[in-house]
């Protein structure tokens, strides 16, 4: 890593697979009240009241599953197949969650659960599958907040207020993070498109998205030369993307104010995921 300055409903087979953590020490304590649970029914997911028996309860992980179908039936075609297989993967890594990792930290999840998050940092990364934020900073629960979205892009203020200006303003103003990171990568899908406009030609939304980043491409492009290789062409633009995405992000009347209070750093980082 280098530093530098259910709405719709399709007619598909669905798999409801609702985890309720809970804590196992639960079970030692008194008896209690009812407590509210995650219940399935008729293809949607609600909150009802039940009363949970030591059973249950004994395994910080419940699961509360249903299968039903809408629609045409899918049963036993290779792509159900395939969904299941997937599914069953998912299931298997929760498990794995449940036994090796949630039981060994159980006080710091218990911690987390039952007093208000306090994250120091928002870090804005991209929405690829390969960046695990917090693993890299080597963060546990309710240390970091997280938006992630392709390219790690910030719109200036009021240019496309929607979900990454409502997390940014929640971020500072309401838990009160004391730092801002642009998290970008190697080999960025984003990136890759931006230099191949041709490339999202039939994703309206990604190239209309992909615009907050054209500043950037404009930059990096007038940087370089035209016999670069397309590996310099990436690296270069990566980066700028970063800097262009900060400096986005001071556009924003919360992020403006509390760095003008001194309450508020911000860094870009380009994560290299190949490098040790």
């Amino acid at each position: 890593m280098m530093l530098f300055a259910s709405d719709g409903m399709t007619n598909q087979q669905l798999d409801f697979f609702v985890l309720t953590i809970l804590r196992s020490k639960i079970d030692s304590q008194a008896p209690r009240p009812n407590r509210p649970v995650h219940s399935v029914s008729k293809g949607f997911t609600g909150v009802g009241v039940n009363a949970l028996g030591s059973e249950t309860l004994k395994s910080p992980v419940a699961f509360f599953a249903k299968e039903g179908q809408l629609g045409r039936e899918r049963s036993g075609s290779l792509s159900n197949m395939a969904d299941q297989s997937v599914l069953e993967k998912l299931k298997d890594g929760v498990r794995r969650f449940q036994t090796d990792v949630h039981s060994v930290n159980a006080d710091d999840y218990y911690r987390a659960a039952t007093t208000p998050q306090q994250p120091h940092t928002l870090i804005v990364a991209c929405a690829d599958s390969r960046v695990d934020v917090e693993t890299i900073t080597s963060s546990g629960p309710g240390e970091v907040f997280v938006t992630r979205n392709i390219g790690n892009m910030v719109p200036a203020y009021g240019e496309m207020l929607g979900g990454v200006s409502a997390v940014i303003e929640y971020a500072v103003s309401a838990l009160g993070v004391r730092h801002v990171v642009i998290c970008g990568h190697s080999d960025c899908g984003a990136m890759k498109a931006l230099l191949d406009p041709a490339s999202t030609a039939s994703m309206p939304t990604v190239r209309s998205w992909l615009r907050n980043g054209q500043a950037a491409l404009t930059v990096a492009c007038s940087m370089g030369d035209d016999d670069d290789r397309h590996s310099e062409r990436m690296h270069r633009l990566t980066e700028e993307n970063v800097l262009m995405q900060l400096a986005h992000l001071k556009t924003h009347p919360s992020v403006a104010g509390a760095i003008a209070r001194g309450e508020l750093t911000v860094s870009g980082w380009v994560y290299e995921i190949g490098d040790v």
